[in-house]
């Protein structure tokens, strides 16, 4: 059997070893011995090392993915608030009589500009009582033109209420579309003089 001086010995050697490698691990260089409790603190410090590099490397991934994680959310849709004037050209008429109320069967183009630029073809069902002058219309168009600048085609439906047999208030709305116009959805009011001229005004979506 070994001695405790020999065993002794022995652990002081392999310390000195440990301590020895650490040494030339860390400074490049393998010069001089050390202590057992030295060489504990070499490994520790090779240990924390090794974590700091492991943790550098992690935080340069992360901050790699970082942007990716932080970019905005593109939204492709598009609102847009338009408006401008109108002009109506009727081009065939039929009216009927019942009872004291007129109903007019009509159609109709409509030159408009501003946020519409083009021409709408359409027809109107339009209701007069002749003893108040109040009534309504309603009906469908389609336009051809650009709306802000892009050019294309849809169909719109509009409904209306008369006061005073010639002045109206309603509103309208865009259904289906083509060409650039496609994606473009909205809805807005009128106003004007029945068969005449009036304005418009929306909030628009090119989705």
């Amino acid at each position: 059997m070994r001695s405790s001086k020999s065993l002794k010995k022995s652990h002081l050697g392999h310390f000195q070893a440990v301590c020895h490698l650490s040494s030339a691990q860390i400074s490049g260089t393998a010069n001089g011995w050390c202590s057992a409790e030295e060489a504990g603190h070499k490994r520790t410090e090779l240990k924390i090392r090794e974590v700091k590099g492991i943790v550098k490397n992690f935080g340069s991934v992360f901050f790699l993915l970082v942007p990716l994680l932080v970019l905005p959310t593109v939204h492709a849709t598009q609102i847009i608030s338009g408006s401008g004037p109108f002009s109506t050209t009727v081009i065939s008429s039929v009216t009927s009589l019942v009872d004291g109320i007129a109903i007019i069967h009509e159609t109709f183009t409509l030159s408009l500009t501003g946020f519409f630029v083009g021409t709408t073809l359409g027809t109107a069902l339009v209701v007069i009582d002749l003893s108040t002058g109040s009534g309504v219309f309603h009906g469908m168009q389609t336009f051809t033109g650009t709306a802000n600048g892009v050019s294309g085609s849809f169909q719109m439906s509009f409904s209306a209420e008369i006061t005073g047999f010639t002045s109206f208030q309603g509103q309208f709305t865009i259904l289906t579309g083509s060409g650039g116009l496609s994606n473009l959805h909205g809805h807005g009011t009128i106003a004007g003089i029945v068969n005449v001229s009036g304005t418009y005004s929306g909030t628009f979506t090119f989705t």
